[in-house]
């Protein structure tokens, strides 16, 4: 598999995987706005809330990259289109060659070459700022997933998990025998007193 192949292959694998990832995100917060209940600890509900906070924050930085990454491949497309041609016309420049046709017109082949470097510097100066824009929202994206993930977590397990600690630092669970009450009703009918 030649190298475009691979890039092309590993970009498809990306895009795909991001779908696949937002899909998840939105059924993922639809079900716990569906599932969620509220009143039995301040903890849970402030986790809960705040989990569907960073849900809806985490499928909005996708959807927003998802958006530009087009974008930003038509823009690093162009700029290897013009490289290729830098690279030509630097090969014609070293063959002696004077004048190239450039935009339908003859041109020297020094301006032609000056003209891809302004385009390149241009292009440049794009490619980089989506790719810093698009790793930017990579990140809000991953994190604010993982966050609000785990904040549900934490809203769904805190309740079973002190009802669990609770029946395990119990008295009669810690001694490994139950509790019993002894009250009047049990003692002895012997010591109980006659009534005539």
């Amino acid at each position: 598999m030649s190298g475009k192949a691979s890039r092309d292959y590993s970009r498809e694998l990306q895009e795909k995987l991001e779908i696949y990832l937002l899909g998840l995100i939105f059924t993922l917060l639809a079900a716990a706005v569906q599932t969620a209940k509220f009143g039995q600890s301040a903890v849970a509900d402030a986790s809960e809330l705040t989990s569907w906070l960073l849900l809806f924050a985490s499928g909005l930085a996708g959807l927003s990259r998802l958006e530009w990454l087009p974008v930003a491949h038509l823009v690093g497309g162009a700029t290897q289109d013009v490289e290729e041609e830098l690279e030509h016309l630097e090969q014609l420049a070293d063959q002696g060659q004077a004048e190239v046709t450039d935009d339908e017109e003859v041109v020297p082949v020094a301006d032609a070459i000056a003209r891809r470097k302004t385009t390149l510097e241009g292009l440049g100066a794009k490619e980089s700022a989506f790719k810093l824009s698009t790793h930017r929202k990579y990140l809000a994206h991953k994190w604010t997933f993982v966050g609000g993930l785990a904040l549900l977590l934490v809203a769904r397990g805190y309740m079973p998990a002190q009802g669990v600690i609770a029946a395990a630092t119990s008295p009669s669970t810690a001694s490994g025998t139950p509790t019993v009450r002894v009250g009047p009703s049990s003692a002895p009918a012997a010591a109980r007193p006659s009534s005539h």
